[in-house]
């Protein structure tokens, strides 16, 4: 799950925070996605956004 902040100890799961901007599939079963913040950036604002991926085993 991808996962968005503005600093580096509070994680939003809010999907609708974030968009997919691509997805390639390869033959080896996996996937490379790019993701963009939803919020469009401002350099004015000074504002900071962090991405991480949370893994979990199912």
């Amino acid at each position: 799950m991808l996962q968005i902040g503005s600093d580096l100890t509070n994680w939003l799961s809010d999907q609708s925070a974030i968009v997919i901007v691509s997805q390639v599939n390869s033959n080896d079963g996996l996937s490379l996605v790019t993701y963009r913040s939803a919020q469009p950036f401002d350099p004015e604002l000074n504002e900071r956004f962090f991405f991480r991926l949370a893994v979990s085993e199912k």
